[in-house]
């Protein structure tokens, strides 16, 4: 398939139309950083990574977080091997040289590791320049559906999200360290009640790519999409990230008119 980011965002808006089940997972700044086993800290007065100390907006309290890297191996093992794992429809989107620094692009490919480049696509597939396309197509698509199973944040409103949710798992705070019950949870849900061609939504941080992998891996009869803060206006939370405030608020934004690079076009 060419390498064109509108060209993925209609191959998986095809996969979706024809209910054909398939996973993404999806690596951005974020994920990295815990790739790279740096300390992270997101908070109401603190944003942090490494011995950085980020002077930018606060994140929304929906995004506080604390990976520490002497504390929390277990979560980075499974984020790991959620990135590394291989299996026919699992898609793994990686961050793209035009959204981070090529030294970070080429680091987040050392540990991916050889092979399996036809999965490989762009972490941010459904958001900047796609995002109009995901609202316009992908969420209308998702609405006439009535098995969906959507793993999302506490405080989000499930009543009021345009969408006919059958089952919900709620994460709280630090959800990718303190909610990892949700694996064995969901899993038992999905045996007991022989869960089938049904649509998971994750929009849970760097937890939906340990329980999208962990699910995929067992259960691949269901298809399972991280979409990160795509729902966020509809869920009632919060739409602080730029394109967000670009598409809702109609607020000028460069990366809603990015065609960003293939992550594997990074030069060795």
């Amino acid at each position: 398939m060419q390498r064109n980011f509108f060209t993925y965002f209609l191959f998986f808006w095809g996969k979706l139309k024809r209910k054909e089940n398939f996973a993404f997972v999806r690596f951005s700044d974020g994920e990295l950083d815990i790739l790279q086993n740096l300390y992270v800290e997101l908070s109401e007065n603190v944003v942090k990574r490494g011995d950085e100390l980020i002077n930018q907006t606060p994140y929304p309290e929906e995004d506080y977080k604390v990976f520490d890297p002497t504390k929390h191996q277990r979560s980075r093992q499974l984020l790991l091997e959620s990135l590394q794992f291989k299996k026919e429809n699992y898609f793994k989107g990686l961050s793209c040289p035009c959204c981070v620094s090529q030294e970070r692009v080429r680091s987040l490919l050392e540990l991916y590791g050889e092979g399996d480049d036809k999965h490989v696509v762009w972490a941010n597939q459904f958001l900047n320049a796609n995002y109009v396309h995901f609202m316009t197509y992908m969420f209308p698509e998702m609405q006439k559906r009535d098995d969906i199973i959507l793993i999302a944040n506490e405080k989000a409103d499930i009543e009021k999200s345009g969408l006919n949710v059958k089952k919900s798992f709620k994460v709280g705070y630090n959800c990718f360290v303190n909610d990892l019950h949700l694996i064995d949870e969901i899993k038992e849900y999905i045996a007991t009640n022989d869960i089938s061609d049904h649509l998971f939504l994750f929009s849970a941080a760097s937890l939906s790519e340990v329980l999208i992998y962990e699910l995929y891996k067992e259960f691949p009869n269901n298809t399972y999409l991280d979409i990160g803060t795509t729902l966020h206006k509809s869920l009632g939370l919060s739409i602080t990230r730029g394109y967000l405030r670009a598409y809702w608020l109609n607020q000028p934004h460069p990366n809603m008119y990015k065609n960003c690079i293939h992550p594997l076009e990074v030069k060795p």
